[in-house]
């Protein structure tokens, strides 16, 4: 035998049972897994098998530690010995064989959520599509119309009238003098850093944002007095409230004064909210006077519904020349024939009118103030407390078009524009035979897409279920991960218990499941409002590590009791598991 081998088997003769496994580990490991170190010791005697080397230097090793020493304490201090040795083997052994388990159920559990992902990824870009579709259907198909009610809305598109409510309210003014501020100069402040809350602007600044903000003002006052809410509130860094107020009314003033100077036609629409078809409800009155009789028609026979307990049904198409449903007290619909016989009641009423009455452009129109005069009418409330002012839009459209010819027409400096009327964006078609089959069949098509485009519960369903299970694996995953880092700094010293595939696989199944999590949250987060916290699983599966830990150290004592003969004490053990 040589000097080295002679050296090496007197360490090994003095190795205590922790030095020797972790000697055996550090051999061991140079295999990437346990399968490999298992296929190097075909054909070996027994001699060269893992449990059966150790156990001779353990024994050789206690033998020339107890010399001397009376029998039972030798005998007891080798008990002790190989049990230290089985159990560390043992453990080790344990850890790997559950590791190759659980990441073999792991990684079914990690594709079935991968695919239980996609597919929630696909159903969400259909329902988008679809909802797309549906809403293209619902603004851009033309819409049905029977040959009066068509008549009666491009009577009310000709004497459209824009009054100043909704002129403030879209914004139409304000984005004039935007546009025009920004041309002279004026510093838009970044999309994104801001946004409103009714009337009242709210800043949103943070740490993505905030320096390119500051710098679009021109000292730190003015930002602090923007990050306040207390001014800059129109979206221009160098323009205060004040100011673009200024502008704002100066537009106005020079648009009242072309109405008033008879350069522009003022226009009045009164506000009918009986009539079932919204675009309809704020009707023109035509020379400031006079008004559709068809529109008439439809709100006095809303207003008999209404008496009659009928409620207008929330409307699911979204159309603004959709004629609302009517819901009885029991919730059903309002009967067709019904409303026939009532829709023909209040037409032939209405032949009864003793107001003034004339024809423009071929429609009958009524006296506005005479039939807010009419003891019979079934429209209710003050009526001349429903009228808005505003000037005929296309007498605005002339006006400016006359200004245009050397550049833009401009009101108090400002450049101004054209204005339409809104559900000219809407189209529609005239159905001379009526246009029920026609409303029928695109009531059903957009039925079916409804059908296809969402039922939120069951998306809250399939969403809380994907996030509950992603959570629960990675918590298991993140207690066996804290568990072997355990295992390995109390029983070995640091060393790392798995071996290096097992290792390195872990890890990477961890971390595609992350990335999973990371796609849940920026697809579904928004709309779930409920985040998956890795943070915190991570956090709260350190509590339970130490529980699985204790667990498979627990099982690896056992089998080392069994192996020195204490069956008795084993079961013991384990029977807080049972």
């Amino acid at each position: 035998m040589s000097q080295k081998e002679e050296r090496v088997n007197r360490v090994e003769a003095s190795l205590t049972p922790q030095q020797a496994v972790l000697l055996w580990m550090q051999e061991a490991h140079r295999f990437p897994n346990l399968s490999e170190l298992a296929r190097s010791l075909r054909g070996q005697p027994t001699s060269a098998f893992p449990l059966s080397r150790l156990q001779d230097q353990v024994v050789r090793a206690v033998v020339d530690a107890t010399k001397g020493q009376p029998r039972p304490a030798a005998s007891q201090a080798l008990r002790q010995a190989l049990r230290d040795t089985y159990f560390l083997y043992q453990l080790h052994v344990n850890a790997n064989v559950g590791a190759g388990i659980a990441m073999g159920i792991w990684t079914w559990r990690v594709a079935a959520l991968s695919e239980r992902l996609q597919a929630m990824r696909v159903e969400d870009i259909f329902r988008s599509f679809v909802g797309h579709l549906a809403l293209t259907i619902r603004m851009d198909m033309p819409y049905p119309l029977d040959p009066e009610t068509a008549a009666t809305v491009d009577a009310a598109i000709k004497h459209c009238v824009s009054t100043w409510d909704e002129l403030h309210e879209d914004g139409t003014i304000a984005t004039w003098v935007f546009d025009h501020l920004v041309k002279q100069g004026a510093t838009e402040i970044p999309r994104g850093a801001f946004k409103y809350q009714g009337e009242k602007c709210i800043p949103t600044l943070g740490p993505h944002n905030e320096n390119e903000v500051r710098a679009c003002f021109r000292d730190g006052s003015q930002f602090e007095r923007f990050r306040a809410g207390e001014d800059y509130s129109n979206g221009l860094a160098n323009v205060t409230d004040a100011e673009f107020d200024a502008h704002y009314q100066s537009v106005v003033s020079g648009m009242l004064e072309l109405t008033n100077s008879g350069q522009v036609q003022v226009g009045t629409v009164v506000r009918l909210e009986t009539v079932p078809i919204p675009f309809l409800q704020e009707a023109p009155l035509v020379d400031g006077q006079w008004l559709d009789r068809h529109v008439v028609e439809l709100a006095e026979w809303g207003a008999v519904l209404k008496m009659n307990g009928y409620r207008v049904a929330e409307d699911e198409e979204g159309h603004p020349l959709t004629t609302s449903r009517f819901l009885g007290g029991n919730g059903r619909e309002a009967d067709v024939q019904d409303n026939l016989l009532l829709a023909k009641t209040v037409a032939d009423d209405l032949v009864k009118f003793p107001g003034r009455a004339r024809k423009i452009d071929g429609r009958p129109y009524m006296h506005f103030e005479d039939y807010c005069a009419w003891q019979e009418r079934r429209v209710a409330g003050d009526l001349p407390k429903m009228l808005c002012e505003g000037f005929v839009t296309s007498s605005w459209n002339t006006w400016v078009e006359n200004r245009s010819s050397g550049g833009a027409a401009t009101v108090a400096g400002v450049p101004v524009e054209s204005l339409s009327c809104y559900i000219a964006r809407h189209h529609y078609q005239v159905c001379l035979t009526g246009a029920e089959a026609m409303l029928d069949s695109r009531k059903g098509l957009l039925d079916d897409m409804r059908a296809c485009h969402s039922d939120p519960d069951r998306e809250a369903e399939l969403r809380s279920d994907w996030k509950a299970t992603a959570e629960s694996l990675l918590v298991e995953m993140y207690s066996q991960r804290e568990c072997f880092s355990l295992v390995s700094r109390k029983y070995y010293d640091g060393q790392q218990v798995l071996f290096t595939d097992a290792a390195r696989d872990l890890g990477e199944m961890i971390g595609d499941a992350e990335e999973l999590v990371g796609r849940f949250n920026s697809d579904f987060a928004k709309k779930t409002g409920s985040v998956i916290d890795l943070e915190a699983l991570r956090f709260g599966a350190m509590r339970s590590a130490s529980q699985v830990a204790a667990s498979i150290v627990d099982v690896a004592k056992a089998e080392a009791l069994i192996e020195v003969g204490d069956r008795a004490t084993a079961f013991g053990l384990m029977e807080r598991y049972l």
